[in-house]
């Protein structure tokens, strides 16, 4: 009797860790680059991002980091000159960072920026901040490589498409995009 029961109890042990393995999770936090460099100047402020990752088991399947630089930032230095008067209109500028495992999968960044349209919210290309970024010993250490990086633009009365903008994803909670 002992022994059966021991089977039994072996057998609901594993069938109910093998019903974890199956859940989608997401984690929020921040990530932030610390010091920087654009031609012959150095600084040792930082860039904060609000950091949010899906999982599916263990395997991260999205990630997404959104930090705002404002013209007073030394990040500020990382635009090129095209850049700048690309972006001189904005009333505030945050960075996208992106990364998704399959291009195909409902956690996509093509659904990332179909949400992001649907709020009035669009992308643009900054290509020297997106080459200091790559560039910077945190985004190498990280293995940030894959990442994708624009910028999202707002004009004044736009900040609250964004502040009010959430992200879903099939299977996963809904998260703000801001705070």
């Amino acid at each position: 009797m002992n022994i059966r029961f021991l089977n039994l109890m072996i057998m609901l042990l594993v069938l109910s860790s093998c019903s974890t393995l199956s859940k989608n999770m997401t984690k929020e936090g921040t990530f932030s680059i610390n010091g920087g460099r654009a031609l012959d100047q150095r600084w040792d402020d930082s860039l904060i991002f609000r950091r949010i990752s899906w999982y599916v088991e263990l395997n991260i399947v999205f990630d997404l980091m959104m930090g705002k630089v404002s013209k007073k930032s030394k990040f500020y230095n990382w635009f090129s000159g095209l850049d700048k008067q690309r972006i001189k209109d904005c009333s505030e500028l945050y960075m996208l960072i992106t990364y998704s495992s399959d291009s195909a999968d409902s956690t996509s960044r093509s659904e990332l920026l179909h949400q992001l349209e649907n709020n009035h919210i669009k992308l643009i290309r900054l290509r020297s901040f997106t080459d200091n970024f790559h560039m910077h010993p945190s985004a190498r250490i990280n293995f940030l490589d894959k990442y994708s990086v624009d910028g999202i633009c707002l004009n004044k009365g736009q900040n609250s498409n964004l502040k009010s903008s959430k992200i879903s994803f099939p299977g996963f909670n809904q998260v703000s995009l801001l705070n």
